[in-house]
């Protein structure tokens, strides 16, 4: 079993700093001996400033222009020498003991790419959260869903999903691999920067977090409807063809 030391969580940052005083904390405080990196997407904010003055016990990687999501993970991975990461949004507050589950299963398993635990709701934790919930699948029209979660309906948490199963994608708010993943200098496809991502078969894990959910475009949107399921259409067909075979 590899230590905590051997994993970094490495949190995306653009004029955040209201989620980072909010939900960093709960990252420091329930992390162990993993590393914590936050890559600044060049923000205009104190963001930095005040990181560095609260948490100097923080890594944090200062990009020189805003990269976006995708573009900005890639070049924070590649400054970062632990085996496996963790990306986590700044809006995501932890449990204790939240890696272990994730490590170990990456560490005995290793066919699998990434995993995530399940995800619930910061406004109503005993709910999943609508993004990512206990692990997406796409139905036979290639429309997604996910376990604890249909159409705007979110299940309440019974446990009913506390096992590991292969799952066709995860949320991004919280996503877990090895460095095997890098292909190129990239584990992230900038195509599928936004609400999709590149996404191999994943495995879910019980451990549970909770997610503020849309904070980072200000609340649910047509448009971000519109790009989640562009992003969802293009790696069907990019995995499945337009045969859908």
């Amino acid at each position: 079993m590899p230590a905590l030391s051997d994993i970094a969580v490495v949190i995306l940052n653009w004029n955040g700093q209201k989620w980072l005083e909010t939900f960093l904390p709960s990252v420091v405080a329930h992390s162990g001996d993993a590393a914590i990196v936050v890559a600044d997407n060049a923000s205009t904010d104190t963001s930095v400033a005040w990181l560095r003055q609260y948490f100097p016990q923080v890594q944090c990687i200062c990009l020189e222009n805003n990269y976006g999501f995708a573009e900005g993970y890639n070049r924070a991975l590649q400054q970062i020498q632990q085996p496996y990461y963790l990306l986590l949004n700044s809006d995501v507050e932890v449990s204790p003991h939240y890696l272990e589950p994730l490590l170990e299963m990456l560490h005995t398993q290793p066919h699998i790419a990434a995993c995530q635990p399940k995800v619930l709701a910061q406004q109503a934790p005993q709910h999943f959260e609508y993004a990512g919930a206990a692990g997406g699948f796409l139905d036979i029209l290639a429309y997604p869903f996910c376990r604890g979660r249909i159409f705007e309906v979110c299940e309440y948490d019974r446990q009913q999903y506390d096992d590991a199963v292969e799952i066709f994608g995860q949320a991004v708010a919280l996503c877990s691999f090895g460095a095997s993943c890098i292909i190129g200098g990239a584990v992230l496809t900038a195509i599928f920067c936004q609400y999709g991502g590149n996404r191999p078969l994943l495995a879910a894990q019980k451990c549970g977090l909770r997610h503020c959910g849309m904070s980072a475009i200000g609340g649910v949107s047509y448009g971000a409807a519109a790009l989640w399921q562009r992003q969802i259409l293009l790696k069907h067909i990019s995995i499945f063809g337009t045969t859908g075979r």
